[in-house]
């Protein structure tokens, strides 16, 4: 299994007006030997699974505005 890091970063500007950056660590995303992923969240105590994302489907209103010319 590889593990990953998950982190943001907070920037600002010190007194100095020097600019600071601080990364806080967020979560964990597992890759397995299959490669499927999850993401162990911080401050959530289940896993979150990741998935492709699908193609969205047109919806039946909007293909009609599409022929419309909207």
């Amino acid at each position: 299994m590889e593990y990953k890091d998950m982190v943001v970063k907070r920037v600002w500007t010190g007194k100095d007006g020097q600019e600071n950056a601080r990364w806080l660590k967020v979560g964990t995303l597992k890759i397995t030997d299959e490669g499927k992923m999850f993401a162990e969240l911080n401050h959530m105590s289940d896993d979150v699974y990741i998935f492709d994302q699908k193609p969205r489907e047109p919806q039946p209103q909007a293909a009609e505005a599409e022929e419309e010319g909207f």
